[in-house]
């Protein structure tokens, strides 16, 4: 379900705090997991539900070093090494661009609205999705949750961004796919959108009559 708020009863927004995965990155594991796994989706799910869980990828986006998790898990699961270090070895494979979520946000920055990022990534990731994506340089700022030691919806991560991006809530739309960390971000003073593609992000701004 879209979610945005009607210009008549919010401020018009000037500032825009984009998330990562979902939303300007596309990320998908499953296709190089499948042929890792010789297509057995089951084993597949195994290695996600009880080799590498969403605790120990959690630990790495609140800024454990990828390799130490990797390290502790092989000794866990020799049986698993290839797959575990994959993660590493094999990660720009997990991940693409949304290109018109950052055509938007690109036409938003040359109308001169702010954007920023807020991320559930490790700084190791952040950094590697750098040299890949040089629109990710192109933002005003951002905060991850590798550098803050809290994740998206939890309350210090949005905290933060306000401080170090010197945010004015009611004034910055925060963009994220996930609706319980719209809904977190509203609890701080956030206009929110619900991502599902870029058509309703751009309907979104029309109705906060954003010009861009």
């Amino acid at each position: 379900m879209l979610s945005y708020f009607h210009a008549m009863s919010r401020p018009t927004p000037n500032t825009f705090l984009f998330d990562l995965a979902g939303v300007l990155i596309r990320w998908n594991a499953t296709p190089l997991y499948l042929q890792l796994f010789d297509g057995n989706q089951a084993a597949v799910n195994h290695f996600f539900g009880e080799v590498f869980t969403a605790d120990y990828q959690n630990e790495i986006s609140k800024g454990r070093p990828t390799l130490d998790v990797i390290a502790e898990l092989t000794e866990l699961h020799p049986a698993h090494r290839i797959p575990l270090q994959a993660w590493w070895q094999r990660w720009p494979e997990l991940i693409g661009s949304f290109d018109d979520t950052v055509a938007i946000a690109r036409r938003l920055h040359a109308g001169g609205h702010r954007i920023f990022i807020l991320g559930n990534w490790g700084r190791e990731e952040f950094d590697r999705a750098r040299q890949m994506y040089d629109f990710l340089d192109e933002f005003d700022g951002a905060v991850i949750s590798g550098d803050v030691g809290a994740m998206k919806p939890e309350s210090a991560i949005y905290r933060t961004a306000i401080e170090r991006l010197d945010l004015l809530p009611e004034h910055t739309l925060f963009i994220d796919d996930r609706g319980e960390n719209v809904d977190a971000a509203k609890q701080h003073g956030f206009l929110g959108h619900v991502f599902e593609h870029p058509e309703g992000l751009a309907r979104c701004l029309s109705g906060l009559s954003v010009q861009y």
